[in-house]
């Protein structure tokens, strides 16, 4: 088993600050939900699917997207069916699979709840564009490290992925390459959820 480092003032003070920052914008977004009657879960899915651009998305997929149970997601879109948030219908390319689509009125909620993150989004809105970059670079890396620690499931943000080169270029705003695209990333523009995404362990060995 490998050892853990000793723990740094450092350390201990970054975890501080994540933790602070994770429970306020969980309990802002428990607030939101519970405003509408819907559950953490609830919020979460129908978000989510949003954000994919309302597109079917299988029962499947947001249980590897959340990390959780087949079962667990399905009892969160039974919820949000019998609201008239979503419709839920047989995939097409595989009967055995179920697709989810959000309703007229499920996009309208959806859209409310976004709001949620405005305080968030107005205060990060003040940075400047480097310092964004920067932190979502950041992010993104500690998100890739803890992926391959097996902490956290699924990833496909820009630095798991096959066709991701860091440090290809000197520029500082522009340092990384997408070998897909075949041209450098700006540190603002990498992605979280990249549709493209391939992961870096399907290299040949």
């Amino acid at each position: 088993m490998k050892a853990v480092p000793p723990q740094s003032p450092v350390d201990a003070r970054l975890l501080a600050a994540l933790e602070r920052l994770s429970h306020a914008l969980t309990k802002r977004l428990w607030d939101a939900a519970y405003a509408r009657g819907l559950s953490a879960t609830q919020a979460q899915l129908l978000q989510y699917v949003a954000w994919r651009g309302g597109h079917p998305l299988r029962v499947g997929q947001l249980a590897e997207a959340f990390s959780l149970k087949h079962s667990t997601v399905s009892d969160a879109l039974a919820a949000l069916e019998a609201k008239g948030l979503v419709v839920r219908q047989p995939d097409p390319a595989d009967e055995r699979a179920t697709c989810v689509q959000l309703t007229r009125r499920g996009r309208k909620l959806a859209q409310e709840l976004g709001g949620w993150a405005d305080v968030l989004r107005q205060h990060l809105a003040r940075w400047p564009r480097e310092s964004q970059g920067q932190l979502l670079a950041m992010l993104l890396d500690l998100i890739a490290s803890l992926q391959q620690a097996g902490w956290i499931r699924v990833s496909h943000c820009c630095t798991t992925c096959l066709f991701f080169q860091r440090d290809a270029h000197a520029d500082p705003e522009a340092p990384h390459h997408c070998r897909l695209l075949d041209q450098p990333l700006r540190l603002v523009e990498l992605r979280f959820d990249c549709p493209d995404h391939k992961p870096a362990s399907a290299a040949a060995p």
